[in-house]
């Protein structure tokens, strides 16, 4: 350890203050829906060095009882997911659940502050636990002793890091557009259905009417077909044995948590529901159920599904494409009171327009090409991923010097 590696406090670094969400109750709709960020701890999870997404928004009224956090605030969870942090891109409202570092420009970088509270991640969490809940408040993060250098060694520990991070950023950003476009051309083809050859197609009457405006009916060829008649699910289970490393002849165990991370774990269990890339999987239970995913190897844990394809044609990608489009009727439409359960019943009786095979092969084809690409950058931000952590703890303990 170097001599300018001294033992602070985060408050040494920075301002540390709890965010707000003062109405009760939290949910009450009047607060949300308008123009204003609301980042909430999942959103914080899901991000890697900076928030760059979020899922709602708050109203007037809903800014009225938060506050207006700066871009370049770093965020950190207390509940739930404890002890994660990001740094926001943009000004955002923010609950309770989230304390807010602002750093003193003099005396700490945000980036450097992000990573050092990864690295004592661990002792966060460990002061966090509670006998009926772990909360981790303002005052026990300001108990923790850090170990810190001076702000020029700072600066480049931090740069050699987000280096890494700004890799993985772009090309998360380069699978998001991939997606969209192949999204686009799925509704191009299938909704809207101006397909290749579409201009000397017949469009026949069917018992789903007249589906895109100004359309009669559905391509002659094309079937009308319920979901269920295509597809079956096969559920996963639940391993009895998990490795937090890989070993000889182990195999990725795919959980929700991990597959948005990519950090997965992995099991050797003989009962096994085993997938590979070009399977759909379906999150069966929890706030995201209904989801859709394509692309990944391993064995199902128990709260996701594989949809076996029936038909001769494998509609696989216009099959995935379309509950993707549907993802908020589905969810509206889960089961359970405490845990969302994912309703097969109704996934099953969902209409669906079953294209002719020249169609469908042709579009798979497309798909196919677009997913083979955000596969390959699925696996160097792995690698991003793997090579940064191993890095990290050795420039953050003084090990590597810069």
């Amino acid at each position: 350890m170097n001599s300018n590696w001294v033992k602070v406090k985060l408050q040494d670094l920075g301002v540390v203050k709890r965010g707000k969400s003062k109405h009760r109750p939290r949910n009450a709709p009047f607060l949300y829906g308008g123009k204003y960020p609301f980042v909430q701890t999942s959103d914080i999870k899901n991000a890697n060095l900076y928030i760059t997404e979020y899922t709602q928004t708050y109203s007037e009224e809903g800014l009225k009882q938060s506050k207006l956090w700066d871009e370049g605030t770093l965020c950190i969870t207390i509940a739930a997911n404890i002890a994660e942090s990001a740094i926001l891109k943009f000004k955002s409202c923010f609950p309770d659940s989230i304390v807010a570092f602002t750093p003193y420009k003099e005396s700490s970088d945000v980036r450097f502050v992000k990573y050092l509270l990864d690295y004592y991640k661990k002792n966060f969490q460990n002061i966090s636990k509670g006998t009926t809940q772990d909360n981790l408040s303002v005052e026990k993060i300001n108990s923790l002793e850090l170990l810190v250098p001076d702000l020029p060694t700072q600066l480049k520990i931090a740069s050699i890091l987000s280096a890494y991070d700004d890799l993985i950023e772009n090309n998360t950003r380069r699978i998001k557009i991939l997606e969209e476009i192949a999204q686009t051309i799925y509704k191009e083809w299938f909704v809207n259905f101006r397909f290749p050859g579409h201009e000397k197609v017949k469009f026949v009457d069917s018992p789903l009417g007249n589906l895109p405006a100004g359309k009669a009916g559905i391509p002659e060829g094309w079937e009308p077909r319920k979901l269920g008649e295509l597809i079956s699910f096969v559920k996963g289970k639940k391993p009895k044995k998990v490795h937090d490393e890989q070993f000889n002849g182990a195999v990725n165990l795919l959980l929700l948590d991990n597959i948005a991370s990519g950090n997965y774990q992995y099991t050797d269990y003989e009962e096994r529901i085993c997938i590979t890339e070009n399977d759909i999987v379906m999150v069966m239970d929890g706030a995201s159920s209904g989801k859709v995913i394509i692309g990944l190897n391993g064995f199902l844990g128990s709260t996701l599904a594989t949809l076996k394809i029936n038909d001769d044609t494998k509609s696989v990608y216009q099959i995935y494409y379309f509950l993707q489009e549907n993802f908020k009727n589905i969810s509206d439409n889960n089961t359970g009171a405490a845990i969302p359960h994912a309703s097969k019943e109704y996934i099953a009786q969902l209409d669906f327009v079953k294209a002719t095979q020249s169609i469908t092969v042709r579009f798979n084809e497309i798909a196919a090409s677009f997913h083979n690409e955000i596969r390959l950058l699925k696996i160097k931000n792995q690698n991003l991923r793997k090579t940064r952590d191993l890095l990290l703890p050795k420039l953050m303990s003084g090990e590597v010097e810069v």
